[in-house]
């Protein structure tokens, strides 16, 4: 004698889920400085990877995660740093500055998986951070 079984299908879902994604009226702000967060917004002061270090926070307008960097004017670069890359197009800086910064590959990644317009955005909000003062005044070599 053989017996036949049949499975029972799965329960179907009467109950409509829940929108997880923040529509534009709710969504924080694009990009927060961690120092300069509106009360509402919990940001951490601690980051695993850079520490204590002030942070940029760029929020995509996917709502996925935010691109956390260190904010840029914790990077310290020197005149060599700057004479090295002279001549590198904006892009090539970009990533010089990543670098000096230590900001690792996969969240370097993250903003060049962005659209264009938002990685020019973060980009420009980033190195608006920095605080360049004009050098001081220096005559030519024997002349004082």
């Amino acid at each position: 004698m053989t017996v036949a079984t049949t499975a029972k299908a799965p329960a179907k879902r009467t109950t409509a889920r829940k929108a997880t994604r923040k529509t534009s009226e709710t969504a924080a702000p694009r990009s927060v400085d961690v120092n300069e967060a509106p009360a509402e917004i919990q940001l951490p002061k601690t980051h695993p990877i850079y520490g204590t270090k002030k942070l940029y926070y760029y929020h995509p307008k996917d709502g996925s995660e935010p691109i956390i960097f260190p904010h840029i004017s914790t990077c310290r670069p020197t005149a060599l740093f700057f004479y090295e890359n002279r001549n590198v197009d904006e892009m090539h800086q970009a990533f010089a500055w990543m670098d000096l910064c230590e900001i690792p590959t996969s969240i370097g990644r993250r903003l060049f998986l962005l659209p264009d317009e938002e990685q020019g955005e973060l980009l420009r909000q980033w190195f608006g951070g920095l605080n360049l003062t004009p050098a001081p005044e220096v005559s030519p070599p024997g002349e004082s």
